[in-house]
């Protein structure tokens, strides 16, 4: 099980630099959303407010910028297709 501790830190060690490889100056990501789920991790105030520095503004998540749209399976392919999918097979 993660904890808002650890994801926060799988966010600040991992994910901040390899988005910094990707996007070589500081305004490269002005135009990326990030998406999340609404995972107890994810939602924390520590989460959330680190999330809001590295996104100013576009964050997909429940109580954040731009709520979570729990029912558009093109935004959620896996939970509309491939969980059913896999659990069909024996």
């Amino acid at each position: 099980m993660v904890s808002s501790d650890r994801y926060c830190a799988m966010l600040e060690n991992f994910f901040q630099p390899q988005l910094g490889e990707i996007f070589n100056d500081e305004h490269g990501a002005d135009n990326v959303c990030f998406q999340q789920d609404g995972t107890t991790a994810h939602t924390s105030r520590h989460s959330l407010s680190l999330l809001r520095e590295m996104f100013p503004g576009h964050v997909v998540s429940l109580r954040c910028d731009i709520g979570w749209p729990p029912l558009l399976p093109d935004l959620n392919p896996c939970d509309f297709f491939l969980w059913g999918y896999l659990k069909g097979k024996d």
